[in-house]
């Protein structure tokens, strides 16, 4: 599969130190986590998209200068309810 994406992303797992040395001798993916689960790492893999693809300190800035329009988004945010499914 990450021969056919433009862009791979690997999340770092220490319990995997077999495929991630694979996938690195191998070029399989432009960019491996400094982070790993349960400490944020799709987060961190997020953070670097928009700091590729926008100017990262005046997206960030905004969130403050339009203040009631992040307020919006973050309310409507939090009303969004999850729901686990478990597999058992």
């Amino acid at each position: 599969m990450a021969d056919s994406c433009e862009v791979r992303l690997m999340v770092r797992r220490d319990a995997s130190p077999l495929m991630t040395n694979f996938i690195k001798k191998n070029n399989l993916a432009e960019y491996i986590t400094y982070s790993q689960s349960p400490n944020h790492p799709v987060r961190e893999i997020c953070e670097l998209i928009v700091g590729l693809v926008t100017d990262y300190d005046n997206m960030y800035i905004s969130r403050f200068d339009k203040k009631e329009d992040y307020n919006e988004f973050y309310e409507l945010r939090q009303s969004i309810k999850t729901i686990l499914v478990e597999n058992k």
